[in-house]
């Protein structure tokens, strides 16, 4: 998570604040999709 962290934050200064809007609705995503996968193991 870190990682993808430190990755968009260079990517957020070249494209702008369309990246930074991305971010914020896939970490929502991530944990959903993450929380649902744990439920099913």
């Amino acid at each position: 998570m870190v990682v993808v962290f430190a990755v968009t934050v260079p990517l957020a200064l070249v494209m702008g604040s369309h990246a930074m809007w991305l971010w914020l609705v896939l970490v929502p995503v991530r944990f959903l999709l993450g929380r649902r996968l744990q439920k099913q193991a």
